[in-house]
């Protein structure tokens, strides 16, 4: 039978793991600091040591080795409170800009005893508490809040703690490689849209197939409308033309190469997420064309998520979008004006968001 020690001698790698298992507690980097309990205790223990060894006295003696035992025990008991941990959450959180939302997460404790007393600070986050961390998997959820859409670093995350006693504050990074994505928060349009189903008249062309009956909602082209029904049932009805004889509503956000966090540019964005949502909520299929991005066209809210993603990592010093095409075009700097489509590259009609 193979003795552990030749198996280390053949398997050098087995012999470093055993090492590092071994050597852990030594290992770990804490980053530690006196409390201000910590340094009033800390200059009594030296008052002591000196009085002790001037005196001679049995009894400073004997407090100077209480006090001396209660700071090993707080080194130890400190320290091996923060081995064995980590962190990782359970997908890329993402969230609204400028609303504060939640990440579900796992922190691991593989000890053999619970952390006690413990706080979790994420970058540019503030610390969330853990009183007692059993030994396992522990789910929680750790609040998130950032102000510009974009992508976040979640790590590394700071792990600090000033058990037992309190008259050390220790801390240490724990690497966490996923990312937070802030989407942008979509700005209510203003006043009214006239959605044409892709045409500029919006009504049931020559060789197209009429649609169901629904009942008339708020921004439908009023062309659409079946009067003889509607007078009929009591209130407004349309006839739509079948999804595949229309086209699609074309969004467009035109940026200029401004800079990423300039504020109009970050409003246009905004502007632009309102105004696909206030589309897809009215039954289009859009397509939404941006510096560097071509989404659609679709539909729902799948698509609607697909396109906050696009706009909240678009890169503003992309090219613009080509002209020669009719869409819902939005700039950097426009007037808070009711959206009208207007041709790309052109000045657009008085309404047109510019």
């Amino acid at each position: 039978m193979q003795s552990p020690a030749a198996a280390l001698i053949r398997n050098p790698s087995a012999r470093s793991a055993s090492s590092t298992a071994r050597n852990s507690w030594f290992a770990l980097r804490v980053r530690s600091a006196p409390t201000a309990a910590g340094l009033a205790l800390a200059g009594l223990t030296a008052v002591l040591l000196l009085a002790a060894f001037n005196t001679g006295n049995n009894l400073l003696y004997l407090l100077l080795s209480v006090a001396l035992s209660l700071w090993a025990v707080e080194w130890c008991l400190g320290r091996n409170n923060l081995r064995g941990l980590a962190l990782r959450f359970a997908e890329s959180p993402e969230g609204t800009a400028g609303v504060p939302f939640s990440a579900a997460a796992a922190l691991t404790q593989s000890g053999r005893f619970p952390a006690l007393s413990i706080l979790i600070k994420l970058p540019t986050q503030p610390a969330c508490a853990l009183l007692r961390l059993p030994p396992g998997r522990q789910s929680l959820e750790l609040p998130l809040s950032y102000s510009q859409r974009g992508q976040y670093a979640l790590g590394p995350a700071r792990i600090s703690s000033s058990y037992p006693f309190g008259w050390i504050r220790r801390a240490r990074s724990l690497a966490v490689s996923q990312r937070a994505l802030a989407l942008p928060r979509p700005l209510p349009v203003e006043g009214d849209i006239n959605i044409s189903g892709g045409r500029d008249g919006g009504v049931i062309g020559v060789g197209e197939q009429a649609g169901d009956f629904a009942d008339y909602r708020p921004g439908e082209d009023a062309r659409w409308l079946h009067w003889p029904i509607s007078a009929r049932v009591g209130h407004l009805v349309v006839q739509r033309p079948l999804g595949g004889a229309s086209q699609p509503e074309t969004v467009v956000l035109r940026t200029g190469g401004r800079r990423a966090g300039d504020p109009q540019l970050e409003r246009a964005i905004s502007r632009t997420a309102g105004l696909l949502l206030e589309l897809l909520r009215r039954g289009a299929a859009v397509r939404l064309r941006a510096p560097g991005l071509d989404l659609g066209p679709g539909e729902g809210s799948r698509f609607y998520r697909l396109a906050l993603r696009g706009l909240a990592l678009l890169d503003p010093t992309a090219p613009d979008p080509p002209a020669g095409c009719r869409g819902w075009v939005l700039t950097p700097g426009s007037a808070d004006r009711a959206p009208t489509k207007a041709p790309i590259g052109s000045d657009g009609p008085p309404g047109a968001v510019r």
